[in-house]
């Protein structure tokens, strides 16, 4: 394979714990990146930053 090819593979959307967060390689910049639903964010304590999960 390519590193174009690699790069492609690589580029694209990865779902994992049941698709509530998702991985992939930004093709501008190089660098990965992860989103989070609102499904697999929890809150433990009061509304302050430092109690969320």
């Amino acid at each position: 394979m390519s590193k174009k090819d690699i790069f492609s593979l690589l580029s694209r959307l990865v779902p994992f714990d049941d698709g509530n967060k998702v991985l992939w390689l930004d093709r501008v910049t190089g660098r990965v990146c992860m989103s989070i639903s609102a499904k697999a964010m929890a809150i433990t304590g009061i509304e302050d930053r430092r109690y969320w999960n």
